[in-house]
C-alpha cells in the first residue's frame, strides 16, 4: 500500500469495478440492423457479380456464335468452290467421256474404265458384231440399237441435255443417219 498524506483520498483503478451495462432493446435494434445493412451489402455485391458473370456469359455466347457463323460461311465458300471445281472436272469428264466413245452417250464408273472399254472396243471384234446387228436391224453402223449392251456398268444413262451433250434419244436421232 502507498503511504499518501491524510489529506489526499487513496486513488482506485476505476476501471477494476467497471462492468459493462447490459445491452438494452435500443442496442439490440442497432446491432440487428448493423447486420441486417451488412447483409443488404454483401447480397448486392454478389448480385452485381452475377449480373456481371451473366454479361461476361453472353458476350462469350455471341462471339461462340460469331465464330461459328463466320466458320459456316466459310464452309459455305470453300463447298461452293469444291462444287464448281468438282462440276468444272466432271464437265471436263463427260466431254473426255464423249470423244472416247465415238459421241455415245454411255456413262462409265470412272475414267479407266471408259478407256478400257474403249480399248476392247478397239481390238475385240465386239464393233464388228455390233456393225452386223445393226446392218440386219436396218441401222446405220456404229449407231447404238435397242439391243446394244450399254456398257460394262450395265447403265445407259443419259446425260444433261443442257451440257450440249445429247440424250439417249436425241443420240440415237442426231448421231444416226436415216
Amino acid at each position: 500500500m502507498v503511504r499518501t498524506k491524510s489529506h489526499e483520498p487513496i486513488k482506485t483503478n476505476k476501471m477494476d469495478n467497471y462492468t459493462s451495462p447490459r445491452p438494452t432493446a435500443k442496442r439490440k435494434v442497432t446491432v440487428v440492423e448493423t447486420n441486417i445493412n451488412t447483409l443488404q451489402s454483401k447480397y448486392k455485391k454478389i448480385k452485381e457479380l452475377a449480373q456481371h458473370l451473366v454479361r461476361q456469359q453472353a458476350l462469350m455466347a455471341a462471339r461462340l456464335e460469331d465464330q461459328v457463323q463466320r466458320q459456316r460461311q466459310c464452309f459455305e465458300h470453300v463447298n461452293k468452290a469444291l462444287q464448281a471445281k468438282e462440276l468444272k472436272y466432271m464437265m471436263q469428264y463427260h466431254a473426255k467421256l464423249h470423244v472416247i466413245t465415238d459421241g455415245k452417250a454411255w456413262l462409265f464408273s470412272t475414267l479407266e474404265e471408259a478407256w478400257d472399254w474403249q480399248e476392247g472396243w478397239r481390238t475385240s471384234d465386239h464393233r464388228k458384231r455390233r456393225t452386223t446387228e445393226n446392218n440386219s436391224t436396218g441401222g446405220t453402223e456404229g449407231c447404238p440399237t435397242e439391243r446394244d449392251s450399254p456398257g460394262p456398268t450395265g447403265r445407259n444413262v443419259p446425260l444433261n441435255p443442257r451440257d450440249g451433250v445429247p440424250t439417249e434419244e436425241q443420240g440415237l436421232r442426231d448421231s444416226c443417219e436415216y
